[in-house]
């Protein structure tokens, strides 16, 4: 029996090669989606900082701002921004 997984991927950033994470990342999630992973998309913007993705792709500054629980539980939390 498969066990069910969940990974989170993350892609874009501020380097200069931001536009290549992207590309890759359509492809790495197209193979995980195929496989039967659940995916989190987590896009990091050029400024740093992390959105969670509907989709992998251009990132859009209205897409939510997350971060990581510290301590190694894997959570994601949305940040409000208040």
């Amino acid at each position: 029996m498969q066990q069910h997984c969940t990974v989170a991927m993350l892609f874009g950033g501020q380097s200069a090669e931001h536009e290549v994470s992207i590309q890759s990342a359509q492809n790495v999630h197209a193979a995980l989606e195929a496989a039967g992973y659940d995916i989190i998309r987590i896009g990091v913007d050029r400024q740093g900082t992390w959105r969670l993705a509907p989709s992998v792709g251009l990132l859009d500054p209205s897409w939510p701002p997350v971060a990581m629980l510290p301590g190694g539980s894997g959570e994601i939390v949305v940040l409000d921004g208040k």
